[in-house]
């Protein structure tokens, strides 16, 4: 299980957080291909992370060869992990819940929360209206209710109903996808927060990439190590940010 650090910036990152991480020199993350059946071609992605006064910021710098990119959907709360996506999943210190950021380069976002093993799941049935408990097909169009997976021996329990206020933008040129996801602290039921009371804390995460050339086959690039599971919702293996001011 990897350790990272997220700096403590005494910025605003809702705007131009890609030129404030640069102004910081934020250290890039590089993602890696952990399977080698979803490796269909090599792409190299990078994500810069931090934390600033009113929320996280992702930048993302992603491979995206003769400027192609598969982004069939064209509404929030689709299977956008079916195009090229990119994902952000972050669980908070001690949290039985981890919430998770998917979004094409057309911006569409699929945003859920997901409660992990029966304490995570409770947790979610009691902060949700009796009409967003019905559990989901695969097959929707629009993804919403609930859905339920298993992660070795535990529950994944995913909550569609909830919606982010998180902010997205891309760009592609010079065969990159640059895209940007700033997600405010009151996503995560923090209000009127101090984010410098985060430092020396430690919350895990993981950045994911999928690559959909075409051919059938999704190239998979995670921060996930050490597993044979060809799956990025393992929270147990997410990786771990230490934030330092």
């Amino acid at each position: 299980m990897k350790q990272y650090y997220i700096p403590l910036l005494s910025e605003k990152l809702s705007e131009n957080a890609d030129t404030i991480m640069a102004s910081y020199e934020v250290d890039g993350i590089e993602l890696f291909y952990p399977w080698p059946l979803h490796k269909p071609r090599s792409l190299f992605t990078l994500a810069f992370i931090a934390a600033g006064i009113d929320g996280i910021a992702v930048s993302f710098c992603a491979e995206a060869p003769k400027n192609k990119l598969l982004s069939k959907k064209t509404s929030h709360k689709m299977r956008v992990f079916e195009d090229d996506c990119l994902e952000f999943f972050i669980r908070p210190e001690e949290s039985d819940i981890y919430y998770g950021f998917e979004f094409n380069s057309k911006g569409f976002l699929l945003d859920y929360r997901c409660g992990i093993g029966e304490k995570g799941k409770q947790l979610i049935l009691d902060s949700i209206d009796e009409k967003n408990k019905k559990i989901v097909q695969d097959t929707d169009a629009i993804v919403s209710g609930c859905s339920e997976a298993k992660n070795g021996d535990e529950i994944l329990f995913f909550d569609y109903s909830w919606k982010s206020k998180a902010l997205i933008s891309n760009t592609i040129e010079d065969e990159f996808w640059y895209a940007e996801i700033f997600i405010p602290w009151s996503d995560f039921g923090l209000r009127d927060f101090d984010y410098t009371s985060l430092d020396k804390k430690i919350w895990s995460f993981t950045c994911n990439r999928i690559d959909n050339p075409g051919n059938g086959i999704q190239g998979y690039q995670t921060l996930i190590s050490s597993s044979e599971k060809e799956s990025f919702h393992q929270p147990e293996l997410f990786a771990k940010a230490l934030f330092e001011n």
